[in-house]
């Protein structure tokens, strides 16, 4: 296979909501983050509409950039009143039960199976039905995606790696000529890199391949992972080489070398409290075939366009009826109203 066939496989998905009652004011912002094989988290506030502004949330965000907006609203709001904290316990514990009497790989299998079939009206019935049973009249908007392991990598990198100390670092001389690499991010299931030993699988991209002649190697090498263009799309596996702790720079970090398996080797700035991707098998020091192979074992696929403008958002927001029921009662009220004016009217005057 070349790398003209297939598509990266997008293991992971995401479903960001923001869900009004019209019952009871309430208003409940989160997300449902996890894997196709059943793994996932979530995460959500409930609070009052009174404290709640359009402006707090934005569905289009990324994970990460959705993620903040949620923690802000929890700190901002949540923790500040007493009635709202225990209300959000109440509601926590609520969807962890709902959750769970479906079964937790269940429901992740069956988001990620509807957002995959892009089933909109699917996917509002199985988010509806795990707050159904706290209150009703319920408006759902909603965004989904899926996304793959690069996506994700890509943004946790660009939102978390510290320029200054990756610049300062990166001025040694045994690493100023080594290509740029980064270890592929699992959030759900993956390891910090402390738990990595000397010469464990690493599965890993390229954030910049350096000098022309290093790029240029690994294009001759590995052309499967390149475009046309000499982008690199489809994540390596290599062997880490080594791991440095540099507590008199920032013990936050890792500086490890990784061999691609044709002699070339990449260099990263790892934060340790982040997840990445691990097998927990040993290396075997694998040909380029080998390489190939897997890789599509563990992220399904090859993709055919550089993976940084991957993301594809659907929103979707409640259709409003032309005639809500709040405005069918307030008609029936007046219409009664006016009838009582007149039947008074007649009898009286």
């Amino acid at each position: 296979m070349d790398s003209g066939g297939g598509k990266l496989a997008r293991d992971f998905f995401l479903v960001k909501f923001v869900i009004t009652s019209k019952l009871t004011d309430e208003i409940f912002v989160g997300y449902f983050f996890g894997k196709k094989d059943g793994k996932f988290e979530y995460n959500l506030a409930a609070i009052s509409r009174r404290y709640f502004s359009p402006k707090m949330v934005d569905l289009e965000k990324t994970y990460l950039g959705f993620k903040r907006d949620l923690e802000k609203i929890k700190k901002e709001i949540v923790e500040k009143f007493p009635n709202i904290k225990e209300l959000n316990r109440d509601i926590q514990n609520f969807v962890r039960i709902q959750i769970g009497k479906i079964g937790y790989d269940t429901f992740a299998k069956k988001l990620h199976k509807t957002i995959e079939d892009d089933d909109e009206g699917l996917l509002r019935m199985l988010v509806r039905e795990i707050f159904e049973s706290w209150t009703s009249r319920l408006e759902l908007n909603l965004a989904y995606e899926l996304l793959d392991y690069e996506i994700i990598t890509r943004e946790m990198v660009s939102t978390s790696s510290d320029d200054r100390i990756i610049s300062q670092i990166y001025q040694r001389d045994d690493l100023k000529e080594l290509p740029e690499i980064y270890p592929l991010i699992d959030p759900v299931e993956g390891v910090s890199i402390d738990e990595f030993q000397i010469g464990d699988r690493v599965f890993f991209t390229v954030l910049n391949p350096g000098t022309e002649e290093v790029k240029n190697k690994l294009i001759e090498n590995f052309p499967r992972h390149f475009s046309k263009d000499g982008d690199n799309i489809m994540p390596f596996v290599g062997e880490l080489l080594s791991k440095e702790v540099m507590p008199t720079i920032s013990k936050d970090y890792v500086l490890i070398k990784v061999d691609f398996g044709n002699g070339i080797v990449g260099k990263a700035i790892v934060l340790r409290s982040i997840k990445l991707l691990a097998t927990g098998e040993r290396l075997k020091k694998p040909e380029e075939t080998e390489i190939s192979q897997n890789v599509e074992e563990i992220v399904s696929g090859v993709p055919t366009e550089p993976i940084t403008s991957e993301r594809f958002v659907r929103v979707s927001k409640e259709k409003q009826p032309l005639f809500t029921i709040d405005f069918l009662y307030g008609l029936l009220l007046a219409l009664l109203f006016v009838a009582l004016i007149l039947l008074i009217t007649y009898y009286f005057f």
